[in-house]
């Protein structure tokens, strides 16, 4: 029986990341931990009647609903103060939706419990963003 070579002791074995399953060949989308929260609003505001769509206007949001009326952008940055210095510095297309919902998966607030105040904190821009977390989020869009 021949041996396996032994891995580099650096190197280490990365699982690929799921495709779309199931959802529009047109998006070629690989999917890694915040995807499954993107998945998650969007199966479940379709559960509930509303129009939703993933990835609309060329990716200007992760999630839209009812066209550019709201749009759902997930972010899952280990910290608040990065990721609310780099939306102040551009928010890019997501501007293009009357409201704009940031969310943060939910164990954000189990590793820091202020995540989203810092967040809120950091945050300068000139557009008006609502901070939540995935079930924040859904639960303020009766999901």
């Amino acid at each position: 029986m021949p041996r396996r070579a032994a891995r580099h002791p650096t190197r280490r074995r990365h699982r690929r990341p799921r495709r779309l399953a199931g959802r529009d060949p047109g998006l070629p989308r690989l999917l890694g931990r915040p995807g499954l929260d993107e998945i998650r609003i969007f199966d479940a505001l379709r559960a509930a009647g509303r129009n939703a769509a993933l990835y609309p206007n060329g990716d200007a949001a992760d999630v839209g609903v009812d066209g550019t009326e709201i749009g759902i952008d997930v972010k899952s940055y280990a910290s608040p103060i990065v990721l609310g210095q780099r939306l102040t510095r551009s928010i890019g297309r997501f501007g293009s939706f009357r409201r704009r919902i940031l969310a943060v998966p939910d164990d954000k607030l189990a590793s820091n419990p202020h995540y989203l105040e810092q967040l809120a904190a950091t945050y300068e821009g000139a557009a008006r963003l609502e901070f939540m977390t995935t079930s924040q989020t859904l639960r303020s869009l009766g999901a």
